[in-house]
């Protein structure tokens, strides 16, 4: 897994439409994969080859703060948290913060 700062954090929580979703990893750029992880409160099968994915069996996530019925995309600086996006378009985000991650050699 990668340090907190350079890693996306996508968090889909259960409450949503189980058919309305499929995310397949092979769409993404190449290496993002490894820098992504995932929680969700809906099983892996709905998520295509991602590496780093944790299925929240019991939808804990639904009690933070930062998630209301959405799923939401986050980013840490310093081990903080320096972003928190609303999913609009999967793909098209992942492409754009994909150029915004540090290389893993800084």
């Amino acid at each position: 897994m990668c340090p907190a700062d350079s890693c996306i954090y996508f968090l889909f929580p259960g409450n949503q439409c189980k058919n309305c979703f499929y995310f397949d990893a092979a769409k993404l750029q190449p290496g993002l994969n490894e820098r992504l992880i995932i929680f969700s409160g809906f099983p892996d099968k709905r998520f295509k080859g991602f590496r780093n994915f944790y299925y929240d069996t019991t939808d804990r996530m639904l009690d933070l703060a930062l998630i209301d019925y959405g799923s939401r995309i986050l980013r840490l600086k310093n081990g903080k948290v320096k972003s928190v996006l609303p999913l609009r378009d999967f793909y098209r985000q992942m492409d754009s913060l994909a150029l915004s991650l540090p290389n893993e050699d800084e």
